[in-house]
């Protein structure tokens, strides 16, 4: 079985949830001894491979140019669409331009499921937002994202650097969807030391983050995804105060590091953690407060950790996604036959 991968350009150079998807996919993979080979370009040749993947269907028009270009009707594809409806947070946040390129873009993800073969959704939350703005009514198969267990670090890379024991941390690019700044206000009053990681997105957001940010807050930007295990480890509560999630990538890693989890109520992330987190809503400071200090009261367990790892991890996810490949190449082997 031959596979290509296909996602946007600035895969690698914004690195975001999809990013961390297309990695695991593909070095579990590579355990199962199938060739995988990662494509931003629409021009691709894509008469080698059996299957074709896509992957992110928010950015519908590279996704969109493929399958309008190629002629994809003789090879299975798949799409995992990462899909939320954004308009309510651009409305929300006065993003007019932005809400208008998202609207637009709307009639492109129209397309694009009237032509794949099979979805593969992360949840039924998902499966049922796509159903309703698309008409969807082709297969799919929902298998949640997962996670990879983490190894325990013996030492604490923010005590031993900066001092900092019992902190919240927070992972994910710097940009206004993530939601820092509503963070740093909400604790600018206390002196919980907070930690953020990840690159920035929006420099004019960071400036903004970085002119509220009190002395216990920090900024981390170059930090290698292997190394966060310490920084999550040692961490008493994660905090994703997101204008919305999918779950939340890395509040299931900060789950399976034993932290205890508050994260934006909007999006997929009740129907993945249940009541085994915290919740707050990104534009009420007193929420993501409130939040912020049940988690750091309450003592931290293996409660969630050993939920995750029974229900989402990577293996899991790959097995489950090698099963629908081999069922959809049956049926089009058959199709194409007839």
């Amino acid at each position: 079985m031959k596979i290509l991968f296909f996602t946007r350009k600035d895969l690698q150079e914004n690195p975001a949830g999809d990013t961390t998807i297309i990695q695991a996919l593909k070095k579990h993979f590579r355990k199962h001894g199938i060739k995988v080979d990662l494509c931003t370009d629409h021009r691709v040749n894509i008469h080698s491979y059996d299957l074709i993947h896509l992957f992110n269907i928010s950015r519908a028009t590279e996704l969109y140019n493929l399958i309008k270009l190629l002629p994809l009707e003789k090879k299975a594809v798949v799409l995992t669409p990462i899909y939320w409806d954004l308009s309510d947070y651009l409305k929300e946040t006065n993003q007019a331009i932005k809400l208008n390129a998202w609207n637009s873009g709307e009639r492109k993800r129209k397309y694009i499921f009237e032509h794949i073969d099979l979805s593969i959704p992360h949840c039924q939350g998902e499966i049922d937002l796509i159903k309703r703005n698309f008409n969807y009514r082709k297969d799919f198969e929902i298998i949640p994202y997962g996670v990879a267990p983490i190894q325990k670090e013996s030492s604490s890379y923010i005590n031993n650097r900066y001092g900092f024991k019992d902190y919240v941390l927070c992972v994910g690019r710097i940009c206004r969807q993530k939601n820092q700044l509503s963070l740093i206000r909400a604790l600018k009053d206390n002196s919980i030391p907070v930690v953020f990681v990840g690159k920035v997105n929006d420099e004019d957001y960071y400036k903004r983050c970085r002119a509220e940010a009190k002395e216990n807050m920090i900024f981390i930007h170059d930090m290698h995804h292997h190394q966060l295990a310490s920084l999550y480890q040692n961490a008493h509560a994660y905090v994703q105060p997101s204008w919305l999630e999918y779950p939340g990538l890395s509040s299931l890693e900060a789950g399976v590091a034993g932290c205890n989890i508050v994260s934006t109520e909007i999006g997929s992330v009740k129907e993945i953690f249940k009541d085994m987190i915290y919740y707050c809503h990104p534009n009420n400071l007193e929420s993501i407060r409130s939040g912020i200090f049940r988690a750091l009261e309450m003592p931290k367990s293996d409660l969630l950790k050993n939920y995750i790892l029974e229900h989402y991890t990577w293996e899991n996810y790959v097995t489950k996604l090698l099963t629908q490949y081999n069922h959809l190449l049956q049926l089009k082997k058959r199709s194409i036959e007839k």
